[in-house]
């Protein structure tokens, strides 16, 4: 087992990588609200000039070897908080693109993120949802309009950051100062 503080975009970034939430997991539920009050965390981010940091709190995973080189990290506990971070990512990635952004480069937030360039399949997308949500969460990423929460969510997240009185640039670099601790777990260890 590892446990060590990072920064969420750090352990989001890592390449090669699939994030599952495995099928014993409660689908995707976060509200408006919880979005709200995250997005909120962030504002503060920017408006203590970036001195502040913010604790999202833990990720539990555990990590798999896939064929190409690929990493699983199946997630124990942390998905809610992840799936909401890459919905808010995307949103941030397609107004960036919408407004032709010269401070932001949305196709880094895509390949960093949100895909996995070379994988294919059920690796091509860096987040795996359960069932439920996966034909959503891969809708969201292909710009197809679901009726599902994560596309609810990609919603309000638009609207948050297009009413925000923070710019894109700063709300992006904001997600730079949130926290987590994670703990991965090796497959032989019994993650309950």
């Amino acid at each position: 087992m590892q446990a060590s503080p990072i920064k969420l975009l750090g352990l989001l970034e890592d390449t090669k990588t699939v994030f599952k939430v495995p099928v014993y997991q409660r689908k995707y539920e976060w509200g408006k609200e919880q979005l709200e009050k995250y997005f909120l965390d962030i504002e503060r981010i920017i408006n203590s000039d970036f001195k502040k940091r913010h604790f999202l709190g833990t990720v539990v995973y555990v990590q798999n070897e896939l064929p190409g080189l690929m990493k699983e990290r199946v997630i124990i506990d942390g998905q809610q908080r992840i799936t909401s971070t890459l919905i808010l990512l995307k949103a941030i990635m397609d107004i960036s693109k919408e407004l032709d952004s010269k401070d932001i480069n949305w196709m880094e937030i895509r390949d960093t993120y949100l895909i996995n360039p070379y994988g294919r399949d059920d690796t091509e997308y860096k987040l795996m949802p359960v069932d439920k949500d996966r034909e959503a969460s891969k809708e969201l990423m292909n710009d197809n309009k679901t009726n599902s929460i994560i596309y609810s969510n990609y919603n309000a997240c638009k609207i948050f950051i297009e009413k925000s009185k923070f710019d894109i640039k700063s709300i992006y670099e904001a997600l730079g100062n949130i926290d987590v601790v994670y703990i991965a777990l090796d497959l032989s260890e019994d993650p309950q």
